[in-house]
């Protein structure tokens, strides 16, 4: 597991060796990082994948629910190129797990039924529904 350090430290080793100025060692350590930084959150995600089927079935919903970790690549390119500043340690969409429903009441009851078994637990919540957080694309069909 590498230490907190080495994780702080990894997106400025991604960018000086995309800048040619890091070694072979830098680069072996650098995948090293990420690879093992990445890992830590596959239990923790599956777990949460799990709670969700759970959380669906006791609300009565029908839901696809889906987890993924961000690609090694992703990482990289997103801290050479999109968020020149960010350390490894800050990301925070490493990993991530969406339940898909079929209409906005099923959506409700699954969001109520998360909130009521976790209570304090909920920390943040975001509603895409009513504050979409980009160009919101809809086909009929």
């Amino acid at each position: 597991m590498p230490s907190r350090k080495q994780v702080k430290k990894v997106g400025t080793k991604v960018r000086r060796l995309d800048r040619g100025e890091g070694s072979a060692e830098d680069a072996r350590v650098v995948e090293k990082v990420i690879r093992s930084y990445r890992a830590q959150f596959s239990r923790p995600i599956g777990t949460t994948n799990m709670a969700i089927r759970r959380y669906a079935e006791h609300a009565r919903v029908e839901a696809e629910v889906t987890q993924r970790l961000k690609k090694k690549s992703t990482i990289i390119d997103k801290l050479k190129n999109r968020e020149t500043t960010l350390s490894l340690d800050r990301m925070q969409d490493i990993g991530g797990c969406r339940a898909v429903v079929s209409d906005l009441v099923g959506l409700q009851q699954l969001v109520d039924t998360v909130v009521d078994r976790l209570g304090s637990r909920v920390i943040h919540h975001d509603d895409y529904v009513d504050k979409p957080r980009g160009p919101v694309i809809g086909l009929i069909t």
